[in-house]
């Protein structure tokens, strides 16, 4: 460790707090400071350190292209960790993060363009929902972007979001796909295990209670490329 440390945040109230703007593959060293009710400074506490490398949850190759999907929105889920097949590629690796990381590709026979994506466990029975679907989220529904836009053949992997990973629940990932022509084009692969959701002309990515009528599709992976946690 060298150098001299800068304040990164002052003033802090709650008992967290994420530091953003980081550079991947970097170490980064912390201390913190105590100001008691006088404005008198503590000593420095203990140097504590993170190296910022994001571990891979779950992947795949998405080999398969499909248009049509123009408005419609997908829930796209992936299962939670299988202990009993622990290196099962369909499932969820047993890896957890506070910061999630998601990587999507589109068709490479024409554009995609997504309004909103969201993140969230399976929900379980409450008052508020009493039967669930499977492709209901929980209450830690999270937005994850909005306005994604790729090209015909182009990856991208979005921005990290706050978001703790429970690799032992399956996940929901939704998606609501833009409405104009030509902007729903996805890609696909066929994997035993995850399941599809779609809904036409609807768009429900955050709606804490979907529809009833969305028509799953078993064993394949729409978009979803990699998923890490930090």
């Amino acid at each position: 460790m060298n150098g001299i440390f800068a304040s990164v945040n002052d003033h802090v109230t709650d008992q967290t707090f994420i530091d953003t703007g980081l550079t991947e593959g970097e170490t980064y060293f912390y201390v913190v400071d105590a100001i008691n009710s006088a404005s008198q400074p503590s000593e420095d506490s203990n140097t504590a350190s993170v190296a910022l490398v994001f571990k891979t949850v779950f992947a795949a190759t998405l080999d398969t292209n499909e248009s049509g999907h123009k408005g419609d929105c997908l829930v796209q889920s992936i299962k939670g960790h299988d202990f009993a097949d622990p290196t099962n590629p369909a499932n969820l690796a047993n890896e957890t993060g506070t910061l999630l990381r998601l990587s999507i590709r589109g068709s490479t026979g024409g554009a995609l363009q997504v309004d909103k994506i969201y993140v969230s466990q399976v929900a379980v029975p409450s008052a508020a929902n009493p039967v669930p679907d499977a492709w209901d989220p929980a209450s830690d529904l999270t937005l994850v972007a909005s306005n994604v836009v790729l090209p015909a053949g182009t990856p991208k992997t979005l921005d990290a979001i706050a978001y703790v990973l429970d690799p032992t629940k399956d996940l929901l990932v939704a998606f609501d796909i833009n409405n104009a022509t030509g902007s729903g084009n996805l890609r696909f692969v066929a994997i035993t295990g995850p399941v599809a959701y779609f809904r036409p002309a609807t768009a429900q990515a955050s709606a804490p209670d979907r529809s009833s009528d969305f028509v799953p599709t078993p064993d394949q992976l729409y978009l979803i490329e990699k998923i890490e946690v930090l």
